[in-house]
């Protein structure tokens, strides 16, 4: 039986080191490029104005070059703290605007409608009111990896 030299042991075991060094860190760059891609879906409320008068809404913006699916939006605004969420089942790259719709005691949303040109449209970024806040927001990406976001904790996977 052969025997192997001491140094052939510190070689394999600098190249079991290495390896494991390795895996850790392409573990590490997933996450992080993972936490990056879901951070591409951003969400404030906006209030248009036109000839009509001004309307209330949210815009949802898709940063990323992926769509982003099961999207719940829980908003809260002027005329109702606990409106229902606003749901939509897919959000491609881009900028939508959604309408808030108060009749009566209720506070509903309209349907997405695409912004092509944001930098001059007619929106108005509501940023700093405390009337007018996005709660949170639920949603999956490609992966079918899901997100949570909220002020307080910022975003995390679930």
């Amino acid at each position: 039986m052969a025997s192997i030299p001491y140094a052939d042991y510190g070689l394999l075991f600098i190249g079991i080191i290495s390896a494991i060094t390795a895996f850790i860190q392409w573990r590490e760059q997933k996450h992080r490029n993972s936490i990056e891609l879901a951070s591409g879906l951003t969400a404030w409320w906006a209030k248009s104005c036109s000839n009509e008068g001004d309307l209330w809404g949210v815009i949802i913006y898709n940063a990323t070059s992926l769509s982003f699916y099961d999207i719940e939006i829980k908003a809260s605004g002027n005329f109702n703290p606990n409106a229902k969420p606003i749901q939509i089942q897919a959000i491609p790259p881009g900028r939508f605007y959604i309408e808030g719709k108060h009749e009566s005691d209720t506070y509903d949303w309209g349907f997405p409608k695409e912004i092509r040109d944001y930098a001059h449209s007619n929106y108005e970024a509501i940023v700093c009111s405390k009337n007018h806040t996005i709660r949170q927001m639920r949603y999956s990406d490609f992966t079918n990896k899901k997100w949570i976001w909220s002020p307080e904790r910022g975003i995390t996977s679930s």
